[in-house]
């Protein structure tokens, strides 16, 4: 593994929100994570044996069968969690039993380079918004995936973007509200390799097309099904009068074309790994103001996606992005947007 891949850690810089630094791999939790890997190896090993025989054989793979139950209890014992909590978080507390949050996830990934996910917030309090969100990988070799430092005129959170999995393992979304306070939601995903997956394109290819960029614009519609409609509690209370879509709000998806090279692929033509070579900032201005700045780290996938909605001022308002990454070169676009009559329902 190409050793040059970064990590980001938390550095406290005094005034209660926590910035990152880019420093060493985050790797305390290497022996327990490694530990889980043999044993999610071994039982893999085991039970693709039997598949192709198509008897339970169990030959010299037995002391395997007798470990698969530890496998079990590594992952739902989750040990990584506390020490990362403790390494971003320090003592602060988490709520993780609220209806602030909710995640879109795929419990078995398709494609574990690129798996999608999707953050909502379902609800605010007067004044309160979310100004941070930092998205979490618990067993990644770089567990912190990206920070989201948002602007309150994003409006009610709705944010998607993909990302990468090397093991199976939590997904995580921290948000952290205006006043300090923090909330948490966590989905379960199994995928595998998606770190160390091989650059399936022409590597000049890539590299030539390395910041292109593509913005497409939606029709933001409400982010309820009918039928939760149909609860006359829900329907009047304030969570449902802000879920739904205001002629103001608008949903764009932004694309950077970067093969996000993590350090732990190999180039299959000459079988060394590729080195680190990932974007590390992403900024989104709407007509001349910061929206959202992204610090991002191997765990997004090639060719960054962030799809999100924002409150509008105008009706044709000014988006430009500015991708920073980790050989400092700059790439930046800018798109006047159509207005909400030109795109139709």
């Amino acid at each position: 593994m190409n050793m040059s891949c970064k990590a980001l850690t938390y550095k406290n810089s005094g005034s209660g929100l926590k910035h990152f630094d880019s420093g060493a791999l985050i790797y305390k939790q290497k022996i327990s994570r490694l530990l889980a890997c043999c044993l999610i190896a071994a039982a893999f090993t085991a039970t693709t044996f039997t598949s192709l025989t198509g008897r339970n054989t169990v030959m010299a793979a037995d002391p395997v069968a007798k470990a698969a139950p530890a496998v079990k209890q590594v992952i739902e014992e989750d040990p990584v969690w506390p020490e990362l909590k403790t390494e971003l978080f320090e003592s602060r507390a988490i709520n993780s039993e609220n209806s602030l949050l909710t995640m879109e996830a795929p419990y078995r990934a398709h494609d574990a380079a690129l798996v999608p996910i999707v953050i909502k917030a379902n609800q605010f309090k007067p004044g309160q918004y979310i100004k941070a969100l930092t998205l979490v990988v618990d067993n990644n070799p770089v567990p912190v995936a990206a920070v989201f430092d948002l602007s309150p005129k994003l409006g009610p959170l709705h944010l998607e973007t993909r990302i990468r999995i090397n093991q199976y393992s939590y997904v995580r979304a921290i948000a952290e509200m205006n006043d300090g306070s923090l909330f948490m939601v966590a989905k379960y995903v199994k995928a595998a390799g998606g770190c160390s997956a091989p650059a399936m394109k022409d590597m000049e290819a890539r590299i030539a097309a390395i910041g292109r960029m593509k913005l497409r614009q939606f029709t933001a519609k409400p982010d309820m099904k009918s039928d939760e409609h149909s609860s006359g509690d829900m329907a009047k209370s304030d969570t449902a009068k802000q879920l739904q879509s205001t002629p103001a709000q608008r949903e764009i998806q932004l694309m950077v074309r970067h093969p996000n090279y993590s350090g732990m692929q190999l180039n299959q033509e000459t079988g060394y790994y590729i080195p680190a070579h990932y974007v590390e900032k992403i900024t989104v201005n709407i007509d001349g103001e910061q929206l959202m700045k992204v610090d991002g780290a191997i765990s997004l996938s090639e060719d960054p996606i962030i799809r999100f909605r924002f409150q509008a001022a105008t009706e044709q308002p000014t988006v430009k992005l500015i991708v920073t990454d980790t050989k400092k070169q700059t790439f930046e676009t800018e798109w006047k947007m159509k207005s909400p009559s030109e795109l139709g329902s």
